[in-house]
């Protein structure tokens, strides 16, 4: 039952990022940041170079937002 409501917190979380709400956004998106800078640093070897570009793929996620078909996982 708990899977059923992150799923629907998630698409709740997913309409109000997309009607532009950063709060959703960051929200969203938080429970991911950890694991996305893990593997950017298993790839860069690099903390700095991990954190900016975890940074910059938020950011392009934030930017195409928009353009995200609900029928796929949020988190791919």
């Amino acid at each position: 039952m708990r899977a059923l409501t992150k799923q629907a917190d998630q698409r709740l979380l997913l309409a109000a990022a997309q009607a532009g709400d950063e709060r959703a956004f960051h929200q969203l998106v938080e429970a991911y940041r950890h694991a996305l800078e893990v593997h950017c640093y298993r790839m860069l070897g690099s903390a700095q170079d991990a954190e900016d570009l975890t940074q910059k793929t938020l950011l392009r996620a934030c930017r195409a937002l928009e353009r995200f078909e609900p029928r796929v996982q949020f988190q791919t």
